[in-house]
């Protein structure tokens, strides 16, 4: 499943933390806005991170999580610089 996750945290510490382990999950879009694509595993991996973190805690800002339905990820626009998570690329060695 996709989800587009995104955050509001002020603490350059706290912030740097939270971006290193969205970059390990997904990709980022905009300055605080990442795409992952995750599976039922990697969204609990994901989700108990943030939760060990203390990034759920509402007293050092907020992170959303989105969940992106199938049908509607296909209709997603991106203009510009926006970068796209391409998940029908095929790589052979």
């Amino acid at each position: 499943m996709r989800y587009l996750i995104a955050y509001d945290i002020t603490d350059d510490r706290i912030r740097n933390r939270l971006v290193k382990i969205l970059e390990w999950f997904g990709e980022r879009v905009q300055y605080s806005l990442f795409e992952c694509e995750l599976t039922e595993a990697g969204e609990m991996e994901l989700r108990a991170r943030l939760k060990a973190g203390s990034f759920l805690n509402g007293d050092k800002g907020a992170v959303f999580i989105y969940p992106l339905e199938r049908g509607s990820v296909s209709k997603i626009e991106r203009y510009g610089k926006a970068t796209f998570i391409d998940n029908t690329a095929v790589i052979v060695t």
